[in-house]
């Protein structure tokens, strides 16, 4: 079993580490830009698919995507 799970099933007010980024080249390009990268730690605001995170004082939100898969470490929950 895998300590690591996809960004969009964090649960809401919960903690994650981002553990790996991966798909287009050209979507990953973006997300490093927004600050999405490996080890960087967000807060689900809201999870599902749409999902809302916290990240370095903004929010991004992202929809699942067959061609981006980004996988997280839960840290800890409301």
């Amino acid at each position: 079993m895998s300590a690591f799970l996809p960004l969009f099933r964090l649960a809401a007010g919960q903690i994650g580490e981002i553990e790996s980024i991966s798909g287009e080249p050209s979507q990953v390009h973006r997300l490093h830009e927004l600050g999405l990268y490996q080890g960087i730690k967000v807060t689900m605001i809201r999870s599902g698919t749409p999902c809302v995170i916290r990240l370095a004082g903004h929010k991004l939100c992202f929809r699942q995507n067959d061609g981006l898969d980004i996988q997280v470490r839960p840290l800890a929950g409301i």
